[in-house]
């Protein structure tokens, strides 16, 4: 895998998502700490979590990841 077009592909992706910026984020100041779950409302199967780390380092770093299933569950 060419680690360098996935960086560039998640660059644009979260360009096209984000745009001018998460407005209702806006209203939190960056210096504060907050916590956040992905929560499944149905079944199904886990993929792509180690792709989590590398947008959050480009949203900004400074992010802990922690999950509590493996991948393929």
């Amino acid at each position: 895998m060419n680690y360098i077009q996935l960086n560039e592909q998640l660059k644009e992706f979260l360009i096209e998502d984000i745009g001018r910026g998460d407005q209702s984020a806006a209203i939190f100041p960056a210096s504060e700490r907050a916590s956040g779950t992905f929560l499944l409302k149905e079944s199904g199967i886990i993929c792509g979590l180690w792709l989590a780390p590398m947008i959050y380092e480009l949203l900004g770093g400074n992010v802990q990841f922690t999950s509590f299933v493996e991948e393929g569950t």
